[in-house]
């Protein structure tokens, strides 16, 4: 019976371990503070880039500015249509930065017949706040709770009350 016990009151405390504990964060979304993830884009004939910039609804974005940068240069400067859409010319196969007033994109330029069958022929640019479906919160750690240690005074707290006033032993003998 005690053995029993035993095992119970340390299996919660290893749940409550495995819960304080931060874990690595498993989303891939695109943040300015990490490494960014890098597209394949196809040019066009002339080493013609087109893309759409778009906000994070999906509604397009007209009137706005848009750099290509090659190793911090700017190569390219074009404004989009009433649609979002732009054109920048000339352009060579290479890593390149698309930046837009609200964030930037890295991109791979792959001349025509030489992209891997994985390029787009076209970029999307999504413009504004970063883009996150599928997560619970992005709100900092462990759902923005303000104090990881408030957390830990809480979930003791919820497993320590019940095994206080659990009253199942046996009685002591004198």
């Amino acid at each position: 019976m005690r053995f029993v016990r035993l095992c119970r009151i340390l299996a919660v405390w290893i749940a409550c371990i495995g819960i304080i504990i931060p874990h690595a964060k498993a989303d891939s979304r695109i943040t300015r503070d990490n490494q960014t993830k890098s597209f394949d884009v196809m040019l066009s004939e002339g080493g013609r880039l087109q893309g759409w910039v778009i906000n994070s609804e999906g509604i397009p974005i007209g009137g706005t500015t848009v750099q290509v940068r090659n190793r911090g240069q700017v190569v390219a400067t074009v404004t989009t249509d009433d649609e979002g859409r732009f054109v920048a010319n000339a352009l060579r196969g290479g890593v390149y930065e698309v930046v837009t007033d609200d964030g930037s994109t890295l991109v791979r330029l792959w001349s025509l017949n030489t992209a891997p069958p994985t390029a787009r022929k076209n970029l999307l640019v999504i413009s504004g706040e970063d883009v996150v479906r599928g997560a619970w919160c992005n709100c900092g750690w462990l759902g923005g709770m303000p104090n990881p240690w408030a957390v830990a005074l809480i979930v003791g707290a919820a497993i320590a009350i019940p095994l206080a006033l659990d009253d199942d032993d046996e009685p002591a003998s004198l």
